[in-house]
């Protein structure tokens, strides 16, 4: 199959919902969700479905995809975000109203890879150009599917831990959820990883619900039970961030090794300061340029490759700044 790998603000959708469906209709139809260019003058208006947990790693996707239609000259933005990762419920609405409201394409993000899927395919009968990234839904549904390497991130994680602990050493696991595949896949990448190196022994799984106070508490319990804790990988952003939180209130970050997957300004403000040995930048925004991008050339009848996948970033305390590809890509004409 084809496989190509890449290196205004409104009221939140929760508000919009507030005035029931017709009227968050009317909303979108107004622009609500945030638009990147004025929706007058664009030929193709995409309706971006993001999903919630992470704020940094999407807000990376919303500058992608707002720098992809800028880039294009021809694209009207609308950007629409569940409340929280619960939310599969508004997500649905959300790609519903999008469809009722005419767009020419969707980029979505499944809370559920499974509840989205009559709705995409509602969608697609449609005539619309559905474009899913990170998630894919089960079953496949959309003309192109855009992800991380999220078992390659697990894999770099246990890279990592090997590095600073020589080979050898006992290591941990908090991870965020058992319920998505992008977890799934990121703990299985690491457990690959392990195995590579017989001297690491997982000694403890925890998860810390997306949340960065209930991943400090986690990561102070599992120090607590395994005071002999050699290193630890993070997961996702919260658990990045919370972890090294617990290492600095315990004074730990220079005996127990700290890798973690984060894209936010915080994570590399805590890597500067020694509490993380490694940190991998997932790269949102090329997920969200190539949304936006895939998504218009779908819609003009070009053909996309059925896979996209985007890049991540390595960053250690030795080299704590690293060169990213060039971000603007050039644009399809």
């Amino acid at each position: 199959m084809p496989v190509l790998t890449c290196s205004s603000r409104c009221r939140p959708l929760a508000a919009c919902r507030a005035a029931g469906f017709v009227g968050f209709l009317l909303l979108l139809l107004s622009g609500c969700g945030g638009s990147s260019a004025d929706g007058g003058g664009a030929a193709y208006r995409i309706a971006v479905v993001p999903g919630a947990g992470d704020a940094a790693f999407w807000a990376e996707v919303r500058a992608g995809a707002e720098a992809a239609a800028a880039d294009l000259g021809d694209v009207a933005v609308e950007w629409m975000a569940p409340a929280n990762e619960d939310d599969v419920g508004g997500q649905i609405a959300a790609v519903e109203a999008a469809t009722e409201a005419g767009v020419d394409a969707l980029v979505v993000a499944p809370l559920d890879p499974e509840a989205l899927v009559p709705a995409l395919e509602t969608a697609g009968g449609r005539g619309v150009s559905v474009v899913t990234i990170q998630t894919r839904p089960e079953p496949p549904v959309g003309v192109t599917h855009i992800a991380l390497d999220e078992r390659e991130a697990g894999r770099q994680a246990a890279e990592l831990l090997a590095a600073a602990l020589g080979g050898e050493g006992r290591v941990a696991l908090l991870s965020f959820t058992s319920a998505t595949n992008t977890a799934l896949e990121r703990e299985e990448g690491f457990r690959e990883g392990l195995a590579r190196h017989p001297g690491l022994t997982l000694v403890a799984e925890q998860y810390a619900a997306r949340d960065v106070a209930v991943a400090a508490g986690v990561t102070e319990d599992i120090l607590t039970a395994r005071p002999d804790l050699d290193g630890l990988f993070a997961a996702d952003g919260p658990a990045t961030r919370g972890a090294a939180r617990a290492l600095h209130t315990r004074g730990l970050q220079d005996q127990v090794a700290l890798v973690g997957v984060d894209a936010s300004p915080q994570a590399q403000d805590d890597l500067h300061a020694g509490l993380l040995y490694g940190l991998i930048v997932p790269d949102g925004f090329e997920v969200g340029y190539q949304g936006i991008q895939q998504a218009r050339r779908a819609r003009r009848g070009e053909a996309v490759p059925e896979v996209i996948t985007c890049g991540l970033t390595i960053l250690t305390r030795d080299q704590p700044v690293a060169a990213r590809p060039e971000r603007r890509l050039q644009p399809t004409s």
